[in-house]
């Protein structure tokens, strides 16, 4: 599974990041944010271009995601 980690990755430069990852990647496919709220609010904005939905990976880990269609 594809999977794109943004831990180190500046709140300016996810969006960025996280279009050119949807772009390349089949879905499903894995986002890492860690725990940050303003990451995760960025991730969900650009999925919502895209039409798509995604899920916590685990119940104990909150800051990973799988990205799905809707």
């Amino acid at each position: 599974m594809d999977t794109l980690d943004l831990h180190g990755t500046l709140h300016d430069e996810a969006e960025y990041k996280i279009h050119r990852f949807i772009y390349r990647s089949e879905i499903p496919c894995k986002i890492i944010t860690g725990h940050s709220e303003r990451m995760k609010e960025i991730m969900r904005s650009v999925l919502n271009e895209y039409d798509l939905s995604c899920h916590h990976e685990s119940c104990v880990n909150f800051g990973s995601f799988i990205v799905t269609d809707k």
